[in-house]
């Protein structure tokens, strides 16, 4: 009895199954793995000296390094999550990373991938000062992963509009609360949130004090017109991503030859 169509085509699957070579993945998937500091320029690197005993929070995954090299995973104590907190040991970089401890095993970490903690200091609240005791942690590591998603691209003058949109992946309507008399250029974020600050607290964000040592993941900065070389017309916006590194429709090193930008910062609900 000749064999039916349908039984032939199961016989030629199964024989496909059978024959075809088994592939197995003999290394971890991307999300097992910490952010690859190699594809880091290295003249992203930071150099500057932090003091021992401060906290940093990593922005990304984060390899915790038994050396401070950029070398494969062979050298990988654990990979850190986003928004851990580490222990700085050694303020001194070596080769862009820091000598930290993290939940008691001590190791390297690439200091581009680590933010000042927001947490340490005090004051703040929608009144001003650092906003330390009031900053939005969760918040903060949100916005700053969201922005370091341009990471590698280039300026396309539209800072303000990926700043925009920054906070809007984040889950803020940031839009909805700024007037059109503010939205054409960037230093006017930081007119606007003067000139409203219950307006500024309803958004989610609190006027800082901190410094350009101490800014807290995710963090605002805005600068003047024609402020370090930036737009004369309409000045610069960006969004702290730890590292002394910020992004809006790209991403740089913070500037610090040039005077202080105002700082915004991601504040919890209760601090408003």
């Amino acid at each position: 009895m000749p064999l039916q169509p349908r039984r032939i085509r199961l016989f030629a699957l199964l024989a496909i199954l059978l024959t075809a070579p088994l592939t197995v993945a003999c290394t971890g998937s991307p999300e097992e793995d910490g952010m690859d500091e190699s594809a880091v320029s290295t003249d992203s690197a930071v150099t500057d000296a932090v003091a021992a005993g401060s906290r940093r929070v990593t922005t990304t995954r984060v390899n915790l390094r038994e050396t401070p090299s950029q070398a494969t995973r062979d050298n990988v104590i654990t990979v850190m999550p986003m928004g851990a907190v580490v222990t700085v040991r050694s303020g001194t970089p070596s080769g862009g990373f820091y000598n930290v401890e993290y939940e008691g095993q001590e190791g390297w970490a690439y200091a581009t991938f680590l933010a000042a903690d927001g947490s340490e200091g005090g004051g703040g609240g929608s009144g001003g000062g650092s906003a330390g005791s009031c900053y939005d942690a969760r918040l903060g590591s949100k916005l700053a992963a969201v922005a370091r998603s341009v990471d590698g691209d280039g300026s396309q003058g539209l800072c303000y509009r990926y700043v925009k949109n920054h906070i809007e992946g984040a889950g803020i309507p940031i839009r909805s609360y700024i007037p059109d008399a503010y939205e054409a250029s960037a230093y006017k974020f930081a007119v606007w949130a003067k000139s409203d600050p219950a307006g500024l607290a309803a958004a989610g964000f609190a006027k800082s004090s901190a410094g350009l040592d101490g800014l807290p993941l995710g963090a605002i900065l805005v600068w003047r017109a024609g402020q370090c070389g930036y737009s004369a017309e309409h000045g610069h916006i960006e969004i702290n991503i730890g590292g002394g590194r910020a992004c809006s429709d790209f991403c740089g090193r913070i500037r610090r030859d040039c005077g202080m930008p105002d700082v915004y910062v991601p504040a919890q609900r209760d601090c408003r």
